[in-house]
């Protein structure tokens, strides 16, 4: 795992071929059929470029809190000569009803009452859905043979989690393949 420090789509547009950028997603569609990309670097996807929102959010409905390629063609060659995939990468729930186990998600020690629904968006990255995506992330690098994978700090940004923590997770699954791109916060 190789950690950078700098502008995300600055590194993207360097990449070399057969590559992958990550956008972290929270699982949730809107009722307008786009994924909610409201903060972070899905945020920064979105004001990009206005079709990754719907794009994104066929790939939620079709596959759920997976990690898959997603607009294959779509975006890629539109900010590098180098195709690229782009790939969702889960770090938080879709639209969950609460329990008490979920509490411990709810930030700022705020309260939701169990049996409600609730955005997932609202609440922290749960570290095994990271952990289950980072796998699934590595199972595609290994199955499509990227040669760079680009991603920043999942589930740590608006997520809540660690880095410490996420990092130790992540360096023995993240090869060198893994390039995580941080603000230096």
């Amino acid at each position: 795992m190789i950690e950078v420090q700098g502008d995300f789509f600055g590194i993207a547009s360097i990449l070399p071929p057969h590559s992958a950028i990550c956008v972290t997603t929270n699982g949730c569609v809107k009722g307008n059929g786009e994924a909610v990309m409201g903060a972070g670097i899905a945020k920064a996807f979105a004001e990009r470029w206005p079709n990754v929102p719907a794009l994104l959010a066929k790939s939620l409905t079709r596959y759920g809190l997976h990690t898959k390629v997603f607009g294959e063609g779509d975006v890629g060659n539109r900010f590098t000569s180098q195709m690229v995939d782009l790939v969702s990468l889960p770090t938080k729930l879709g639209m969950t009803q609460m329990t008490e186990d979920l509490q411990c998600l709810v930030p700022n020690g705020k309260i939701i009452q169990n049996g409600s629904w609730v955005q997932g968006w609202m609440l922290s990255s749960p570290l095994d859905l990271v952990l289950r995506s980072c796998n699934e992330l590595v199972e595609l690098a290994n199955e499509i043979d990227w040669e760079k994978v680009l991603l920043t700090r999942p589930g740590c940004g608006n997520g809540g989690l660690n880095w410490t923590e996420v990092r130790a997770w992540l360096l023995p699954i993240f090869d060198d393949r893994f390039v995580i791109v941080h603000n230096g916060k």
